[in-house]
């Protein structure tokens, strides 16, 4: 049973060539499965790595930020034993400044800075 949609030659204006996300994710989850077994990094940015790599691989045309919060949360209940994050105190998908702080990390993170996404996650209690 399908999904109605071929994620692999849906085109979307963000995220990686659809051809490669097959190939991208099956990369990134070898990664982090590294990054969880010889904790190469804090929870909180391990946290904010997987997050933001889910969503610049972007498999799907909509909800990529709702999944990668959520998959993040289940690496930390499951293989962290850590609670899941505050994510915001408001709602990540309406246009506030919270959420314009949210898209800030994600787009330092796209250059390879993760300390503001970290520093945004431990501001929210985390």
């Amino acid at each position: 049973m399908g999904l109605g949609w071929d994620v692999s030659k849906k085109e979307l204006n963000i995220g990686c060539d659809p051809s490669q996300i097959r190939h991208n994710l099956y990369n990134f989850l070898e990664d982090a499965k590294y990054w969880v077994t010889f904790k190469h990094f804090s929870h909180l940015e391990l946290s904010a790595r997987i997050q933001h790599k889910l969503v610049e691989i972007h498999p799907f045309p909509n909800g990529n930020g709702r999944h990668s919060r959520i998959f993040t949360d289940v690496v930390r209940i499951v293989l962290l034993e850590e609670p899941p994050l505050n994510w915001a105190e408001g709602n990540l998908e309406k246009v506030s400044e919270e959420r314009k702080a949210y898209i800030y990390c994600l787009k330092e993170a796209d250059k390879g800075d993760f300390a503001p996404f970290v520093k945004y996650l431990e501001n929210l209690g985390n």
